[in-house]
């Protein structure tokens, strides 16, 4: 009688707890304007509601059976999925694009997992985004018809994912991106954020300029920069050390600084870029 009171509590226990698992709730997809989409999601990697929007071209909706190249673009530190969006300028070349285009929200994460807060998991939010979007809308879903790029912070991670999924991507592109980032201060301009914590084997792990062979056998590569931001050492770094490594990079340098309207001169050479380097999926979706 008593193993049995025993293992009646256990029994309720995992009941419960299958329950739970079943009753979380599915993804919410919803339109937000004409061609505009927005997907609210319990992220199993943050452990915490959150979300994406998703820019389909021109008669493309989420029931479409052919699927359409797409565009994956990270925003920079402070913004949001929806700052381009708010910009008449860069809304308007997004509108323009032939490729579905895919704006995830990273908070302040910067699109990596945190090797000292373990709950900061962005590395593995980015991976959930992808792979939920290209389910729930008509996405490319191999590499020839997928793209990834990026501003600021968002141009670090869209480099980090790249060369942390080599061969995932057709192509690559950063504005005013931290592309040889974490390293010191001195050497970088910016100090590291916390979630990168200070151990520099970490930090090489996370360093895009470290992983570069990642980028070997066809991804398209584009680096954009300001002539005159924290950053520009860190861009011409990794464009000489991508050259030297036999790795083929688009440059586009203007003069400014690490500022919003560098990103919207930026944002048309960067979009087309990743419009050209993609070709349309082969299959259709089911």
């Amino acid at each position: 009688m008593h193993g049995a009171m025993l293992k009646f509590p256990l029994y309720i226990l995992a009941a419960l707890s299958f329950a739970a698992l079943c009753a979380a709730p599915a993804p919410r997809v919803t339109s937000v304007e004409p061609r505009v989409w927005r997907c609210d999601f319990d992220s199993a990697a943050l452990k915490r509601p959150m979300r994406f929007m998703v820019v389909l071209p021109e008669g493309v909706s989420p029931g479409s059976k052919e699927r359409v190249p797409v565009i994956y673009f990270l925003h920079g530190r402070g913004r949001n999925e929806r700052t381009l969006l708010q910009d008449d300028a860069c809304r308007a070349r997004l509108f323009a694009s032939p490729c579905a285009i895919v704006l995830p929200y990273a908070r302040e994460g910067w699109y990596i997992n945190s090797p000292v807060q373990a709950e900061e998991r962005y590395a593995d939010y980015i991976d959930e985004v992808t792979a939920l979007s290209a389910r729930l809308f008509p996405l490319g879903n191999t590499a020839g018809a997928r793209a990834i790029g990026g501003w600021s912070m968002g141009g670090y991670g869209a480099m980090y994912t790249a060369v942390r999924r080599p061969g995932d991507f057709a192509a690559v592109a950063t504005m005013i991106g931290l592309l040889d980032f974490p390293v010191p201060k001195e050497t970088g301009g910016y100090a590291v954020p916390p979630r990168f914590g200070d151990d520099p084997a970490e930090w090489a792990k996370r360093n895009p300029i470290r992983r570069l062979q990642a980028l070997r056998g066809g991804t398209g590569v584009r680096v954009a920069y300001a002539t005159r931001a924290p950053e520009t050492g860190m861009n011409r770094r990794f464009i000489a050390a991508a050259t030297e490594a036999g790795i083929k990079v688009e440059v586009e340098s203007i003069d400014g600084g690490h500022t919003f309207p560098v990103v919207q001169a930026l944002l048309p050479g960067t979009l087309t870029f990743l419009e050209q380097s993609l070709r349309p999926p082969a299959a259709p979706a089911h």
